[in-house]
């Protein structure tokens, strides 16, 4: 219904005549509850109890855990144990599901071969991973920078993390050697920059064709250094 609001003319005005507003009354609408969490919910993220995933960490970014249960009602959550060094582990409740649609994963699966011990060292090649995505990929870029691996593959491209560091036998002339001496058509042993260049070489001499390897990375990542391996 229209409710009619009498404003006074301003004082001093010669008209007496009133100006008239009218307000629309509207019925408040309470936003729809979202739906409650049930146990099949929980039965379709496929996650059970002891299985691995990713949590967001304000410090970590990501940090591992382990699912111990479910919390049913509400939006629902999902009771993890995450690690802590010299602690007991710490229990926190992760959402199913986004708090907003659309906005960030809550949690993350993880891939069972980086979870054990040495997993991520083997993985030479992270596009082979079922699951690829932020966590899993910093966290074996990590797990493999403690070994002392500075390159992994991603499909055909080389990663680089600069140990800030001398390591004069990753560059030596024995290793240079072990890509140079590979027959045609053997692939790279492991992942290392000397790998791309010699692709980058078989292309112009075995193929006759211009190549172009592209080296990026932010101030300090080693472009330098790495174009001069190359070279």
């Amino acid at each position: 219904p229209r409710t009619p609001i009498f404003i006074p003319w301003p004082a001093g005005s010669t008209s007496t005549q009133s100006v008239v507003a009218t307000t629309v009354a509207t019925t408040a609408r309470a936003a729809p509850a979202a739906p409650r969490a049930s146990a099949a919910d929980f039965a379709q993220t496929g996650l059970e109890p002891g299985a691995h995933i990713w949590v967001p960490h304000a410090e970590e970014v990501w940090r591992g855990a382990v699912v111990v249960g479910f919390e049913e009602g509400g939006l629902g959550g999902i009771v993890v144990e995450a690690p802590r060094t010299g602690r007991a582990p710490e229990r926190i409740v992760v959402p199913l599901r986004p708090k907003l649609p659309g906005g960030p994963a809550p949690w993350l699966r993880r891939n069972p071969e980086l979870v054990r011990a040495g997993g991520a060292i083997a993985a030479q090649d992270l596009g082979l991973l079922a699951l690829l995505h932020e966590a899993e990929l910093l966290h074996a870029l990590q797990a493999r920078l403690e070994g002392g691996v500075v390159y992994t593959y991603t499909g055909p491209m080389l990663l680089a993390v600069n140990p800030f560091r001398n390591l004069p036998e990753l560059y030596s002339y024995k290793q240079l050697r072990t890509f140079v001496d590979l027959a045609p058509g053997e692939p790279a042993p492991f992942p290392h920059v000397y790998g791309a260049a010699r692709n980058a070489y078989q292309g112009v001499w075995r193929a006759g064709t211009s190549q172009t390897v592209l080296v990026s990375g932010e101030s300090g990542a080693g472009k330098t250094e790495t174009t001069k391996f190359v070279m």
